[in-house]
């Protein structure tokens, strides 16, 4: 009765183990996942800080060309201004000579 006590306690022993080493595996495994998920979090945030910042310096180019545009037209609106009154000096010189 005692060898086969110990031989089943021996069996035992042994499926206990054969079960903890896998545990041991799926732990292993499990981790390793974790840390190359982890990893692809920080890829990804890296990624979005990137993008913002491209979005950051893309408002920027456009708001400088947006002031740009605006000085123009403020160019554009006192060279129209000047034009009109220049013709209308014109038209008053040519008025005075036809009289």
């Amino acid at each position: 009765a005692s060898k086969t006590l110990v031989t089943e306690v021996a069996s035992v022993a042994s499926e206990a183990q054969t079960k903890l080493d896998f545990a041991m595996l799926d732990r292993a495994s499990l981790r390793q996942r974790m840390e190359e998920e982890f990893d692809n979090v920080k890829k990804t945030l890296y990624r979005q800080q990137s993008t913002f910042q491209d979005m950051d310096l893309a408002v920027q180019g456009v708001s400088r060309q947006d002031q740009k545009l605006r000085d123009f037209h403020a160019i554009l609106e006192v060279e129209r201004s000047a034009r009109k009154e220049l013709a209308g000096k014109v038209q008053q010189q040519q008025e005075q000579l036809e009289k």
